[in-house]
């Protein structure tokens, strides 16, 4: 992340490029807050404070640089990584002994280089497949469901820009999706799927989708053993009497982080707290696997606001640019907002730089010069 700063950094001098107004009044917005958390739990990191608005900045002049083509140099990122993901996953299905070749002689050369070191990894599929029938696809991020998110998010993009579920790439990505076995991004894949009958293509075929969507879903909860099984073996563990001592599962994690928000709704505790937290009940139980809970209980509802309505703006530019109805970017952060339900990432540079990731993009400006030439 550091190198990434400096690189980026390096190169907005080097092509003279401004500061907009809209970052320094959304890094404002959090210097408040952060001043407002060391008042009132008189606590402060200065390490977590430089490296929060590090990932800010790198993640701004990241999107500052690329500006209208970010979209598709993502998308043609997952599409390779995509592609790639099932050429080995096919192998282990197909010649599974390959899994031993792989993560015994192939995977060990790469380890030294993982920043990381909890999987071994050949930079595009990392040895975390699970222990089911049939392996699970982690593609190049830390294991399935990670996968899953990013994929859900291109797909998301693509069909705003595209508005064609059955072309090449968006197969590509359904289809990967569906080699993660991940049970969140099943749900968020029905959710697409919604999405796109309802808020992109608004065709009458949603009458029929919606119920084919909610039958395929509830035949895949009762036959697949990685939904129902693993739902009803987690919840069953969990009393939600009492929450503080239990394995942080999403839902636990959840029900901590309302917990939170409840004590310090405008505000959320901050970041600062999580260090006492760490040395009292250990690392494992002061940690949160709900990306979107967290959220609120760390930044309160000014961040919240902060963060999905920049978003949330961000979307509505890139749907008007596309023409879809600007109701879709609201249901697009809503499901990003999903998404998060599954996977602690909001703190992540690029789901930051996802809140000002169209903020420069000219692509309508573009489209609109075509149009004009062409006619």
């Amino acid at each position: 992340m550091v190198l990434g700063f400096v690189l980026t950094s390096v190169l907005m001098i080097v092509r003279k490029k401004t500061i907009d107004y809209g970052i320094v009044g959304y890094s404002l917005v959090y210097v408040l807050l952060i001043i407002g958390h060391v008042i009132f739990y008189e606590a402060f990191d200065l390490f977590i404070t430089i490296a929060f608005f590090l990932r800010i900045a790198y993640a701004y002049f990241t999107v500052k640089l690329l500006g209208s083509k970010i979209t598709e140099v993502y998308l043609r990122t997952i599409v390779f990584l995509a592609i790639a993901s099932l050429v080995v996953y096919a192998l282990l299905v197909v010649y599974p002994p390959f899994w031993e070749i792989l993560r015994f002689q192939i995977a060990p050369a790469l380890y030294g280089l993982n920043i990381h070191q909890d999987y071994y990894h050949i930079f595009i599929f990392t040895m975390n497949i699970g222990e089911g029938v049939l392996p699970r696809n982690p593609g190049a991020f830390w294991e399935p469901g990670g996968f899953g998110v990013f994929l859900n998010l291109a797909l998301v993009l693509h069909l705003i820009q595209s508005k064609q579920i059955t072309n090449k790439r968006s197969l590509l990505f359904i289809i990967t999706v569906l080699t993660t076995q991940s049970t969140g991004s099943y749900i968020v894949l029905a959710l697409i799927f919604m999405f796109y009958f309802y808020f992109i293509r608004r065709s009458i075929a949603s009458l029929i989708v919606t119920p084919l969507l909610a039958a395929t879903m509830i035949y895949a909860y009762e036959t697949l053993p990685f939904m129902k099984v693993k739902f009803e073996k987690r919840s069953s563990k969990v009393d939600l009497d009492d929450t503080r001592f239990q394995a942080r599962t999403r839902l636990v994690a959840a029900m901590e982080d309302w917990k939170t928000f409840k004590e310090s709704p405008l505000i959320g505790e901050g970041r600062f707290v999580k260090i006492e937290e760490v040395e009292k009940v250990g690392k494992q139980l002061a940690r949160r696997s709900n990306g979107t809970s967290q959220y609120f209980a760390v930044f309160g509802l000014l961040g919240v606001i902060a963060y999905f309505g920049a978003m949330t703006r961000s979307m509505k530019k890139y749907c008007v640019a596309h023409g879809v109805s600007t109701i879709a970017a609201f249901i697009s952060v809503i499901i990003i907002m999903v998404i998060g339900a599954s996977q602690s990432i909001f703190f992540k540079p690029f789901f930051m730089a996802f809140s000002f990731f169209f903020l420069f993009n000219h692509t309508r400006r573009r489209m609109l010069k075509k149009n004009l030439v062409q006619n």
